[in-house]
């Protein structure tokens, strides 16, 4: 997962998200974007709810597809709930 800030927004980011388990390292597969969102709209789940996410950590996502930029290969989502994994 890599998290930017959206903008000039100091609590609201952009976090594109990579297949399988090899966070940054992943190469293979269509990209993941949820775009201006706040750590609250990720509606975190799980036995260990972080106070902060950070680049790297990994979460199981259920979403719904917004849109799709095919030349991106990129999906961009609506969270519903993330699980701290």
């Amino acid at each position: 997962m890599k998290m930017t800030p959206h903008g000039d927004y100091k609590t609201r980011y952009d976090f594109l998200l990579g297949p399988g388990d090899k966070g940054p390292r992943t190469a293979v597969g269509p990209a993941f974007k949820f775009e201006d969102v706040n750590i609250l709209d990720l509606k975190l789940t799980g036995k260990k709810i972080p106070t902060s996410v950070g680049e790297g950590d990994k979460f199981r996502f259920v979403a719904e597809v917004g849109k799709f930029n095919a030349d991106q290969c990129l999906f961009f989502l609506d969270p519903v709930s993330t699980e701290v994994r």
